[in-house]
């Protein structure tokens, strides 16, 4: 045993000499794991602006344009926009299939969840679905993923009881109204006793104009849902 650790040591030693660790927020040089030091400070720090009404991110001097365009959720946090460090982390864990990053992501939005006094108060996690065909294809939904996460390192419990029941077309290419229209009827639910009253953190990865978090949250809330707020790493 000590031999093959000594080989696999030095094996790795190797490997790192000639192709080392990068950090996959800034492509910086890193001695082990995922992220440098200063990538993950900001991933785990709560450093953009908010606004003091719902909670959604914005920029210095920027208004919130969230509480006028008919959003219905009251409340919507963030870990940071869409840009490096958070940026290159959310493609690799979607289309590069690196699901331990849902570990780290996780634990920065339960953190960020514990720390807001509406959040924190929820009855229950649910996940944004994807469509039964866009899951086969990718092969996992990680909204899902970080539901479980978020749920056993807050005890907030984890419902999937949201269904895409409408394959949507990709939303990167479409204006604010084709994004909304494009949403419309997209969700149901698998069983509305679950929901009735429940206070409701809605889970996925980036918001951008809102419309897909919108429409799962006036699905849950045309169910007799208490309110429905959302949670995502980063807003676009």
């Amino acid at each position: 045993m000590w031999l093959s650790d000594k080989i696999a040591f030095f094996i790795k030693s190797i490997i790192d000499f000639i192709f080392p660790p990068l950090c996959l927020g800034c492509n910086q040089e890193i001695d082990s794991g995922f992220l440098c030091a200063n990538c993950s400070k900001q991933i785990f720090n709560a450093w953009l602006g908010v606004c003091a009404k719902c909670g959604y991110p914005v920029g210095y001097n920027e208004r919130c344009q969230h509480c006028k365009t008919g959003m219905v959720l009251p409340r919507t946090r963030a870990l940071g926009y869409y840009t490096p460090p958070l940026l290159p982390l959310i493609h690799a864990l979607k289309y590069e299939g690196k699901k331990s990053l849902v570990k780290i992501l996780g634990r920065a939005l339960a953190g960020l969840l514990n720390s807001d006094p509406i959040l924190r108060k929820a009855d229950a996690i649910v996940p944004i679905p994807l469509h039964p065909a866009r899951e086969r294809e990718r092969g996992f939904n990680q909204a899902f993923l970080l539901g479980l996460e978020i749920a056993q390192l807050t005890g907030i419990p984890l419902v999937n009881v949201l269904k895409r029941k409408k394959n949507t077309k990709s939303q990167t290419q479409l204006v604010t109204e084709e994004r909304i229209l494009n949403m419309q009827g997209a969700f149901s639910l698998k069983d509305q006793r679950i929901v009735n009253n429940q206070k409701i953190v809605l889970i996925d990865d980036v918001i951008t104009s809102g419309a897909t978090i919108n429409s799962a949250a006036q699905t849950l809330l045309s169910a007799g849902a208490g309110a429905v707020y959302g949670l995502v790493i980063a807003r676009a």
